[in-house]
């Protein structure tokens, strides 16, 4: 009788696993798409870990994906007004319109009143097209939405933060003392209405996912220890097809129309253009950098908006900020978005990459610049302090004090053989413990287990 019912069980489960086939994604905020504009507002490092993820479930577990994000109107956008976006084999994007979708952009901190019915159109979706098997939502507007989804239609749900809200207040407030610059900081990221539905999600979601050890330690620390037991640590990977060292025509560098590549070394930050990405601290520090080195060192930041495009207020300032220290724009560029096909030669050609975020979760582009064998200065506050062994494959650096960010940059730059020893050795971490066919898997993994859980 015992082995019966034991095999009944087992039957059971293997009978809901072999289901397992088909997950669906939902990364609702930014614009969101197969050839993304990176650097765009709300447009960064998550749209690439989904794409990436994605793509490598289905080659390495043969899952097909589903990626539900929201609908623009054309004349916002025409790339993201289309319904259905083929990624790859068995890899698609699904826009679901709502009231929203005739408002164009929306900062994913004001995306929170027309969720619900996003979520509903969702579900009809699903419910018309296609099964799914799994809800894999991202960030704090997609967990909201995966929390609908996954209670109507009774499936099982992960979830990846990507930002912690909690953390992301602190790293702002934590230097304030004018009570109104707190109230208006905490107006404009709506933080209270964030850290209710942050409570929420990890509550009622049956498997968080954290990037690195330091994320899962802050989440239990804000959020509550009861989470432990349902938070797995997988770093986010690195497409090594896409990011490799990789030698550079330094007479056709897209930067040439700026300054003379072949002539001019340059340090290099890329990233969305977020004031906790810390690229005005890079720019603050800029003019001890120079002072302290007798070389014409160029500062290359890339991320943001088209030539021609209206700049966000954040990326207004950087640009003020850039000419007080260089009004005649001699050694700090601010390129703007790079496009695809070029920013590899950006990095490749480049002496150093830059991370000076206040708090950085992980730091996909980190990882790009490492996986180019480049030596990377990054900042200790976060994730990547996880990744980067002081002083062997990388540096980890407080990018608030302007003295020691620059005279770390300086380190790197004056002593070739540290810089090929960092290199080196940060491209090696990349391929033993980050590409994406190993994440993808761990991640398969998680699912399964996720399942087994839900359906005892």
């Amino acid at each position: 009788m015992q082995n019966s019912e034991i095999k009944s069980t087992k039957t059971s489960y293997e009978d809901k696993t072999e289901l397992i086939t088909h997950v669906g994604m939902i990364s609702h905020h930014g614009y969101f798409a197969g050839d993304p504009q990176l650097g765009k507002v709300d447009t960064g490092g998550q749209v690439v870990f989904v794409l990436e993820l994605s793509k490598y479930l289905h080659e390495v577990c043969d899952m097909k994906v589903t990626i539900f994000t929201r609908l623009f109107n054309e004349d916002e956008s025409p790339i993201h007004a289309k319904v259905l976006e083929p990624v790859s084999e068995g890899v698609k994007i699904v826009r679901i319109a709502d009231k929203m979708s005739k408002k164009g952009f929306i900062r994913k901190e004001d995306l929170y009143p027309y969720l619900s019915e996003t979520a509903e159109n969702i579900v009809k979706w699903i419910n018309n097209n296609e099964k799914i098997d799994i809800i894999h939502s991202h960030y704090v507007d997609g967990g909201i939405l995966g929390e609908q989804v996954s209670r109507q239609l009774n499936l099982p749900w992960a979830h990846n933060s990507h930002s912690l809200g909690r953390v992301k207040r602190d790293a702002f407030v934590k230097k304030l003392k004018d009570q109104d610059e707190i109230e208006e900081i905490d107006k404009h990221f709506n933080f209270d209405l964030r850290f209710k539905n942050e409570e929420m999600i990890y509550e009622k979601c049956h498997q968080i996912f954290a990037e690195s050890l330091d994320e899962k330690t802050k989440l239990l620390k804000y959020y509550g220890q009861k989470y432990d037991g349902k938070t797995a640590i997988i770093p986010p990977g690195v497409n090594m097809e896409v990011w490799h060292p990789n030698p550079v025509n330094k007479d056709e560098h897209p930067l040439n129309s700026l300054f003379s590549v072949k002539d001019h070394r340059y340090v290099f930050s890329v990233s969305r253009i977020d004031p906790r990405k810390g690229l005005d601290l890079l720019i603050e520090a800029t003019p001890l950098l120079r002072e302290k080195i007798d070389e014409d060192i160029k500062i290359v930041i890339g991320g943001g908006s088209k030539k021609g495009r209206t700049l966000k207020p954040y990326e207004k300032s950087l640009h003020e900020l850039a000419a007080e220290i260089d009004p005649d724009k001699e050694f700090i560029y601010l390129t703007g978005y790079i496009p695809d096909e070029d920013i590899l030669d950006y990095y490749n050609a480049s002496e150093v990459f830059v991370l000076p975020a206040r708090w950085e979760l992980f730091g996909i582009t980190m990882l790009e610049a490492m996986a180019c064998e480049k030596p990377v200065i990054v900042t200790k506050f976060g994730g990547p302090a996880s990744i980067i062994e002081d002083g062997f494959n990388g540096i980890l650096v407080d990018p608030t004090n302007k003295e020691e960010l620059s005279s770390k940059i300086i380190k790197v730059l004056n002593d070739r053989e540290l810089a090929n020893k960092l290199g080196k050795n940060a491209l090696k971490t990349i391929i033993k413990k980050y590409s994406w066919s190993h994440v993808a898997q761990e991640y398969y993994n998680c699912y399964l287990q996720t399942t087994k859980s839900f359906y005892k």
